[in-house]
């Protein structure tokens, strides 16, 4: 074939990233920079896949980008708390609530932003099989959303505490 040509993006007409960058808070720069020098620490080891299971939750694009987006955070929950049994979605709500929670409304607000983002990953794996679950499926989202908000900030805690990780 004779190839084609694409349209790019110019610097100062559509897109321009550097227009207004993001503010970045020195609380933020510090906190990173703590939790980068625990990189060597054996709580470090066991979070290292929970980071990278982000990191690509970010990276997703593609027919089934939104629900393997969704999945990646599933399985980064699932790293950091290991429920034991069933009842899956019950312990990832209380182990956040406990972990991230100041009081019983703040505790109440994550277990059903938890319970939210479990249902909706429940019918990505389980199939949209009733009008509940195909509702989920339309709020993916707001729960990739809500879902990478905590478990980044599960994770900076659990990286910046002397506890590490949760068995």
């Amino acid at each position: 074939s004779q190839g084609g040509s694409q349209p790019i993006r110019q610097v100062g007409r559509r897109h321009d990233p550097f227009r207004a960058p993001p503010q970045l808070q020195n609380s933020s720069i510090n906190l990173a920079k703590q939790a980068y020098s625990k990189r060597s620490d054996e709580g470090f080891e066991r979070l290292a896949p929970i980071i990278h299971r982000l990191s690509e939750a970010l990276a997703r694009l593609g027919r089934f980008g939104a629900n393997d987006r969704i999945l990646d955070i599933s399985q980064s929950l699932e790293l950091m708390f290991r429920p034991k049994g069933g009842r899956i979605s019950q312990q990832l709500q209380d182990g956040m609530a406990e972990l991230l929670g100041v009081d019983e409304t703040h505790k109440d607000d994550i277990r059903a932003a938890i319970k939210q983002f479990y249902d909706v990953r429940s019918a990505i794996v389980h199939g949209a099989t009733d009008a509940r679950r195909k509702r989920n499926l339309e709020d993916r989202q707001s729960a990739f959303i809500s879902g990478l908000n905590l478990t980044q900030q599960a994770l900076f805690k659990m990286l910046l505490s002397d506890a590490g990780v949760r068995d």
